[in-house]
């Protein structure tokens, strides 16, 4: 597969060879303006962006991003943290929400085991 170049100011990326494409910014308009350059430069070569699975992370703590925004005609969800790659990324930063959700799925699984056990 050829790699796809996405020009973001000074910034090339062209690590959007995989299904899955994770764009950090600290302003919604910059992440905008990535998922726009993003769907243009994948759509020369074939690409889609699934706009149903799509969700934007704002790191700005300044302001309240709205809900929701529109990239290219189609509503994208702003959260404030999401999975990826079985890490969850929260927009303060930090492990602790991420740790919190393994220890509850370690209670989860081991009470699951337990009732099976008995």
């Amino acid at each position: 597969m050829l790699p796809i170049k996405v020009f973001l100011g000074e910034e090339i990326s062209t690590e959007l060879d995989y299904a899955d494409v994770l764009l950090l910014a600290s302003m919604l308009e910059i992440l905008v303006l990535a998922v726009e350059i993003l769907h243009e430069e994948s759509s020369q070569i074939g690409l889609e962006i699934n706009w149903s699975k799509t969700k934007l992370e704002v790191f700005d703590d300044t302001s309240t991003p709205p809900s929701k925004v529109s990239v290219l005609d189609h509503d994208v969800e702003v959260v404030d943290s999401f999975v990826y790659l079985g890490s969850c990324i929260d927009v303060h930063g930090g492990s602790e929400p991420d740790i919190c959700r393994r220890i509850k799925q370690t209670r989860s699984c081991m009470k699951s085991l337990d009732r099976n056990i008995r």
